[in-house]
């Protein structure tokens, strides 16, 4: 029988260099000893990607740059195409994200009120 390895991880909006770097470094970790069945789930605070298209309006040191790099790096499915941060008054963001090592891992994702 196959396991499923799940995690979840918070990057804080006023995350330092180091924890970036070291967010960076679990996610090689975690998908070199889970190449197959695993699931994260995440609040990122990166409201500058455009999670459909993956482009980062930044250059190549800045850490949203960084780190789609490395979702593609680690062949990392992305699964979550529909804003779920929404306020009064401001642009509807892609915070909270949710990624597999496999593209029909995850199905009927339904973004929902907190």
């Amino acid at each position: 029988m196959d396991k499923l390895t799940v995690g979840c991880i918070y990057r804080s909006p006023n995350s330092t260099k180091a924890n970036n770097t070291e967010l960076l470094s679990f996610l090689n970790k975690v998908v070199d000893e889970n190449p197959s069945n695993l699931l994260l789930v995440a609040d990122l605070n990166l409201p500058d990607i455009d999670w459909e298209n993956f482009p980062s309006p930044h250059g190549l040191e800045h850490y949203s740059t960084r780190f789609i790099e490395k979702i593609r790096d680690t062949f990392l499915y992305h699964h979550v195409l529909d804003p779920t941060r929404f306020r009064h008054e401001q642009q509807a963001n892609t915070l909270d994200l949710v990624f597999s090592t496999e593209e029909g891992m995850v199905s009927d994702l339904k973004i929902g009120p907190p």
